[in-house]
């Protein structure tokens, strides 16, 4: 029996970090960061970036959509 509803793309994506190739739709996001569609292993590299300025001392919303990675 065939999965129904597996949220495929049209087209492949890919990670516009990485360059992984994204086949699904819920394994991608957009960027905290960046204007850029990464994939989930670049989303969570990116929360650890944001727990870590949270470590620091800096809040997190500062820095949203600023081009770079801090």
């Amino acid at each position: 029996m065939p999965i129904k509803n597996t949220r495929l793309p049209k087209k492949p994506l890919w990670c516009q970090r990485c360059k992984k190739v994204i086949y699904r739709y819920d394994e991608w996001k957009v960027s905290w960061f960046k204007n850029e569609e990464i994939c989930t292993k670049c989303a969570s590299e990116e929360d650890i970036i944001r727990t870590r300025l949270v470590k620091a001392g800096k809040n997190p919303a500062d820095y949203e959509g600023c081009g770079y990675l801090p």
